[in-house]
C-alpha cells in the first residue's frame, strides 16, 4: 500500500466529520458506564474483553450477510496485524498505568496522542499540519490539562512509562486505520479488526484479572450499553476515517475526555467543578478556531 493513495483521499466533508465526532462520542460513554459495571462486581478485564468481543461478533455477521467481506493483499495483512495489536496492547498499557499513577495523570499523558498522530501523519502520506494547526493542538492539550487537572503527587516511573507507551501505540493503531479505512468497506474492515484485537483480549484476560460479570440487572444493562456504545463508535471512526485525514480524526477526538466528564456528570451525578468548565472551554475553542481556519481554505 502506497502513501500516494493517501494524497488522494478526499479530506472529508460535513457528514464524515459527523461520524468522527459521533465515535468521540460513543468512545467517551465508555468512562461514565464503567464504574457502574465495577460497582456491580464487574471488572476492567471483562470490560475490556466483552466489547470488542461482541463488537467483532455482530459486525461480523452483518459482513458475512452483507458480503462486505473484505479481500486483503499481503500488505493489508500487516497493517491489519498492526491495528489488532495496538489497539489490545494500548489498552491494556493504559489499565497497567492507572493502576500505578492517578487516573488523571495516566488519562492526560494518555491524551498526548492526538499531537503524535498529527507529527506523524506525514508518514503514510498525508501533508504535514500548518504551524497555526500546531498551536491549536496546544491550546487543546492545555484544555486536557486544566479539566482533567492531574496529581502530582504520587508518580511513579513504571505508571508514567506505561502512559506514554498506550499514547503512542494509539497513535500507531489511528495511523494504521486511516492505511486501511481509504480502501476497504467501512462494515468488513471493522469486523476485520474486531475479530482478531477480540481474541487477543481473550487471551490476555487470565492476567489482566480474569472474567467476572456484574452481580445484578443495573450492571448488566450497563455493560450491554457500554459494548453497543464501543460498536457503535468503532463503526462510525472506520467510515469517518475514510474521508477525514488522521491527524483532524486525532483533533476532534481531545473532545472525548471532555465529553467524558459531561457524560459522568448526566450519569453518575458528578459536580463540575471550574477547572473542568474552564478546559472543556479551551478545547471547545481550540475546535471552533480550527472549524474556522478549514472553512476559510487554511490547509489544516
Amino acid at each position: 500500500m502506497v502513501a500516494e493513495k493517501h494524497l488522494s483521499a478526499p479530506s472529508g466533508g460535513g457528514f464524515a466529520t459527523a461520524l468522527v465526532l459521533l465515535s468521540a462520542t460513543c468512545f467517551s460513554l465508555n468512562t461514565p458506564l464503567a464504574p457502574l459495571i465495577y460497582a456491580d462486581g464487574g471488572n476492567t478485564a471483562t470490560v475490556t474483553m466483552l466489547r470488542v468481543a461482541a463488537a467483532a461478533v455482530v459486525l461480523a455477521g452483518l459482513a458475512f450477510w452483507r458480503r462486505a467481506w473484505p479481500r486483503f493483499e499481503r500488505a493489508d495483512l500487516f497493517w491489519l496485524a498492526v491495528v489488532a495489536v495496538t489497539f489490545t496492547a494500548q489498552g491494556l498499557c493504559y489499565l497497567a498505568a492507572v493502576a500505578r499513577i492517578p487516573v488523571g495523570l495516566a488519562a492526560l499523558i494518555f491524551f498526548f496522542w492526538p499531537m503524535l498522530v498529527a507529527a506523524f501523519a506525514p508518514l503514510i502520506g498525508e501533508r504535514r499540519p500548518s504551524l497555526t494547526t500546531g498551536i491549536y493542538f496546544l491550546i487543546a492539550f492545555i484544555g486536557l490539562a486544566v479539566a482533567l487537572a492531574p496529581d502530582l503527587s504520587r508518580l511513579d516511573l513504571w505508571g508514567i512509562v506505561l502512559a506514554c507507551s498506550g499514547s503512542f501505540l494509539i497513535a500507531v493503531y489511528m495511523l494504521s486505520v486511516r492505511q486501511l479505512s481509504v480502501q476497504f468497506s467501512g462494515l468488513g474492515l471493522t469486523a476485520a479488526i474486531t475479530l482478531p484485537s477480540a481474541f487477543l483480549a481473550l487471551l490476555a484476560l487470565p492476567w489482566i484479572g480474569g472474567f467476572a460479570l456484574p452481580q445484578s440487572e443495573t450492571g448488566l444493562w450497563a455493560l450491554l450499553a457500554l459494548c453497543l456504545c464501543f460498536g457503535a463508535g468503532f463503526l462510525s471512526l472506520i467510515f469517518g476515517m475514510a474521508r477525514v485525514a488522521a491527524s483532524r480524526v486525532a483533533f476532534l477526538y481531545n473532545l472525548e475526555p471532555i465529553l467524558s466528564i459531561v457524560a459522568a456528570a448526566i450519569l453518575l451525578g458528578e459536580i463540575l467543578t471550574f477547572n473542568q468548565y474552564a478546559g472543556g472551554a479551551l478545547v471547545i475553542a481550540a475546535l471552533l478556531l480550527s472549524s474556522r481556519q478549514r472553512i476559510a481554505g487554511t490547509q489544516f
